[in-house]
């Protein structure tokens, strides 16, 4: 070998070294699995919350909740910590019925609200819902659910999947009846 020129093993040596340093050194393009991802902050937040709904002028349904978050991102606001929904008459004078329910989310865009966890309505006229999610309608003011569900009333019960109803329980429709208790004429 001659003074002055590097060996073939050692210029091969050099270059797999550069391309494992380089190599070293690039950025991951997959994302660390290490850190968890961290959920974004309401842009608002309140404890105690509650708000009146209205159409017209006049009262449709009260709102409570002991925590309430916003999300002008999505355009949703949250409630947990117990939900209490009063819906009032068309004059907004008498309450028809109350709504509770462990937590809801409320679509702004249309108003409708989707409640879940141990729901039950109970209107004014001892008629009661029982179900695990329902949707009401701030539009047509009406309440529905595709889940099991169960109704009340002084003369008998029903059991079934997926209904609609008033807010006021008077009117209702349920889609599979499994359960009737009570006389066959007193239920519809």
């Amino acid at each position: 070998m001659k003074p002055g020129r590097a060996s073939p093993i050692s210029y091969t040596y050099g270059v797999c070294l550069l391309i494992f340093l380089a190599a070293g050194c690039s950025p991951s393009s997959e994302p660390s699995t290490n850190q968890p991802a961290v959920p974004k902050p309401p842009d608002q937040e309140a404890w105690g919350w509650n708000t009146v709904v209205t159409r017209n002028g006049r009262k449709r349904a009260e709102v409570e909740a002991g925590h309430f978050r916003k999300f002008d991102r999505t355009f949703t606001a949250l409630l947990d910590s117990g939900v209490i929904v009063s819906f009032y008459n068309g004059s907004g004078l008498k309450r028809v019925s109350v709504l509770t329910a462990r937590q809801a989310e409320i679509h702004e865009e249309s108003g409708d609200m989707v409640v879940t966890g141990d729901v039950a309505v109970v209107a004014t006229n001892g008629t009661r819902l029982e179900t695990d999610t329902l949707r009401w309608n701030r539009e047509t003011e009406m309440i529905t659910g595709n889940g099991r569900m169960t109704l009340r009333r002084p003369d008998g019960e029903e059991t079934g999947e997926g209904f609609e109803a008033s807010s006021d329980l008077k009117w209702w429709r349920m889609r599979q009846v499994s359960t009737r208790l009570g006389w066959a004429d007193s239920l519809r």
